[in-house]
């Protein structure tokens, strides 16, 4: 009876075991359900997902396709500033300033500047020009266009002084290409204009006034008044004491030119035509020629 017993009770011993046992699959699977279900409902929580990704199941609404990796693109600009960016800007406004206007210069303003003055000029005429002594003619002399003067001096009534192949020369300067010069040299800050020519008026007493003035400059220069105004040469006399040291036979022909020079620019000044005139230079008290020469210096 007593083995019966035991067998009996083993028996129900292991039958309890087994419901237990069964009991906690059941348990353990409903555990294990319901942590499946919460993982692949629960989208939101971070455990689920983990879980999620270590069992391989996918959330309700099927398995999610990997995002495809895109480059993140630049905030779009408004409108307005695409635009303005795809226009390039406006060039700077610079500012030039005004140039001043050129300022009127007085042709007596123009004459007290001599750095002003130009070193050459070009001849605008080409005339043949008789050479003139006391009304008698001593030949002739052409010029052409174009012609360079070598400027010497410039004179108030706009006569241009100078020298043009060795001779020289006195032209009105409206004659010239001087007012071309003066815009290219001076014309951004000056502008100018050349005296009217105009015919000079003989003076009254001419020739009284011509030969005073002429004594005038021979005092002045060399000493002596004795110089004569001849019908065909002017003739300066000089004494042994006004040729002091000079050697016997020098020859004072460049004195002479000097005399002749002085005879038409008196003359000129005075309204006289001449614009030839030949000079000699003889001992006071010998009459022996001590130099001679002409010069020529037409007036156009």
């Amino acid at each position: 009876m007593k083995k019966k017993k035991t067998k009996a009770q083993k028996q129900q011993a292991t039958i309890k075991a087994m419901w237990k046992i069964t009991f906690l699959f059941i348990v353990l699977g409903g555990v294990i359900f319901a942590a499946l279900w919460w993982a692949r409902n629960d989208d939101r929580s971070k455990v689920a997902g983990q879980l999620r990704d270590l069992l391989g199941i996918h959330p309700v609404g099927g398995p999610v396709e990997p995002a495809a990796e895109t480059k993140a693109s630049p905030p779009l600009k408004p409108k307005a500033d695409a635009e303005l960016a795809a226009t390039p800007p406006p060039p700077a406004q610079i500012e030039t300033p005004v140039p001043a206007e050129p300022i009127p210069m007085e042709w007596s303003d123009f004459l007290s500047k001599r750095n002003m003055w130009p070193r050459q000029l070009k001849i605008q005429i080409d005339p043949v020009v008789e050479l003139v002594y006391r009304g008698q003619s001593f030949g002739e002399m052409s010029f052409e266009t174009g012609q360079t003067l070598e400027v010497i001096s410039l004179s108030k009534e706009g006569m241009a002084y100078g020298t043009t192949k060795g001779n020289e020369i006195e032209v009105h300067a409206s004659e010239t290409d001087f007012e071309q010069w003066f815009q290219n040299k001076h014309g951004e800050d000056y502008t100018i204009s050349v005296p009217t020519r105009t015919r000079q008026r003989i003076v009254d007493d001419f020739e009284q006034e011509l030969i005073t003035n002429l004594r005038i400059w021979a005092l002045r220069n060399y000493n002596t008044p004795l110089i004569e105004i001849g019908e065909d040469s002017l003739v300066l006399r000089l004494s042994s004491s006004a040729l002091g040291d000079a050697a016997p036979g020098t020859d004072l022909s460049l004195e002479a030119l000097s005399v002749a020079r002085a005879y038409l620019r008196i003359q000129g000044e005075l309204g006289g035509k001449d614009n030839y005139a030949s000079a000699e230079i003889r001992d006071s008290e010998t009459g022996r020629l001590l130099g001679s020469k002409g010069i020529f210096i037409p007036r156009l």
